[in-house]
């Protein structure tokens, strides 16, 4: 029998860098992305998780749902088959919710990241219609990652960009993107940006030690000034990254349109990790 490819082999060595993943789906092509990159993340001892949340209104037999049961069952089904092809035991549930973002949300909140397809849309619009990506990346308790296609020729996750700014929130970014990095052997960009009110400058010279430690080689250092958001785009799309993590403060509703991790999940070409805090 063929052995395992060394890649394959070097990755089960590694512990996989989330324990517990769920995953929404909703029947759409951007969810099969979302499918394909959590099953990427999880590793044989992670409990990954499918949900199809199905949101209904009226009442007995005129009541209708998003999604029909049966076309439900298909993608649950091909989820899981998806994950067992990788070595990955994966289990799924269709759940019934009036409003399906409160029901993946209150499921994740016992997960360590929560894996939802981007389907576009301007941000305000977001925010004001209650998209999953979007109620996802403000108020989910645990890390976000919005999943979108990788650019042309790049594997997720096999390039990262995280950036820094001396915050705690930042930290939490860059130790996802190590755990990650370490398992993927990615190739894993570290932008330094000017320190928020929140941050500390000497702590970015930490991130980077820290880092390198866990991925066993130095990250590649980038820097600059001006729009922290502007400067993450304009270099996760000139280094073709397929991953952008970020830190979050947790900010809610309108407030987050000033957010840095806000911005970036929104408008990235690429997938985004928002290290969301507990």
């Amino acid at each position: 029998m063929a052995s395992a490819p060394s890649g394959a082999r070097a990755r089960a060595d590694v512990p996989p860098p989330f324990g517990r993943i769920i995953c929404g789906l909703d029947g759409s092509r951007s969810g099969e992305l979302a499918v394909e990159q959590a099953v990427a993340l999880a590793g044989p001892r992670t409990a990954l998780a499918f949900i199809c949340v199905r949101e209904g209104s009226g009442e007995g037999a005129t009541r209708q749902a998003t999604i029909s049961m049966e076309r439900a069952d298909e993608v649950v089904e091909a989820a899981i088959k998806a994950a067992r092809e990788a070595g990955i035991d994966a289990a799924g549930e269709i759940l019934e919710g009036n409003d399906p973002r409160k029901v993946l949300l209150d499921e994740a909140s016992r997960s360590d990241l929560l894996v939802v397809a981007s389907h576009g849309g301007s941000r305000a619009s977001g925010i004001a219609l209650g998209s999953t990506a979007s109620a996802a990346v403000h108020h989910a308790k645990v890390p976000v990652l919005v999943a979108r296609r990788a650019p042309e020729g790049v594997a997720f996750p096999e390039r990262i960009l995280v950036a820094t700014d001396g915050s705690a929130d930042a930290e939490r970014a860059v130790e996802i993107t190590a755990r990650i990095g370490k398992r993927h052997h990615s190739r894993v960009y570290l932008l330094s940006v000017d320190p928020s009110p929140h941050g500390d400058r000497s702590r970015i010279a930490v991130d980077s030690v820290d880092l390198a430690a866990a991925l066993g080689s130095d990250p590649v250092m980038l820097g600059g000034s001006g729009h922290a958001d502007e400067r993450i785009l304009e270099l996760a799309a000139s280094e073709s990254v397929s991953l952008v993590a970020v830190g979050s403060r947790g900010l809610t509703g309108l407030r987050a349109l000033g957010s840095v991790s806000e911005r970036v999940a929104h408008r990235a070409h690429c997938s985004v990790l928002v290290a969301r805090p507990a």
